[in-house]
């Protein structure tokens, strides 16, 4: 894997761990701050599939920061999860009105997931050669 395809693993990590944390405990950004997190995922969720409770919003924190060792696990898997969640979170943005300037970082996200992955797919094929 090339540079840029590490550049955006490291990216991908330093954005999900802190987003992940961010949903899981209050720790990592405040109390006030998670609070509004959670409202916000909680309303995404709410409009997208009918149910947005707290505890969605953990699970999505969970499945983020375990999808961070994914990510350098097996690079493919991770980055197209990513991707998944990036989708996710642009259609949740745009579900609930955020102003378009809401979904610059997811979409930062959605690229690199998807460099990440495209780069893992031509480097599994070489590898095979």
């Amino acid at each position: 894997m090339g540079l840029i395809t590490r550049a955006c693993q490291v990216f991908l990590t330093a954005m999900f761990l802190m987003a992940g944390s961010t949903k899981i405990t209050p720790a990592a950004v405040g109390e006030e701050m998670r609070n509004e997190i959670i409202e916000k995922v909680s309303a995404m969720f709410d409009k997208m599939l009918g149910i947005g409770t707290e505890e969605m919003v953990m699970a999505l924190g969970v499945i983020e920061v375990f999808n961070v060792l994914l990510l350098w696990v097996a690079p493919r898997l991770g980055s197209l999860l990513f991707a998944v969640i990036m989708c996710g979170a642009m259609c949740g943005h745009f579900i609930i009105e955020d102003p378009i300037t809401e979904q610059v970082v997811p979409l930062f996200l959605l690229i690199s997931s998807i460099l990440v992955f495209l780069s893992s797919q031509s480097s599994a094929k070489s590898k095979k050669d």
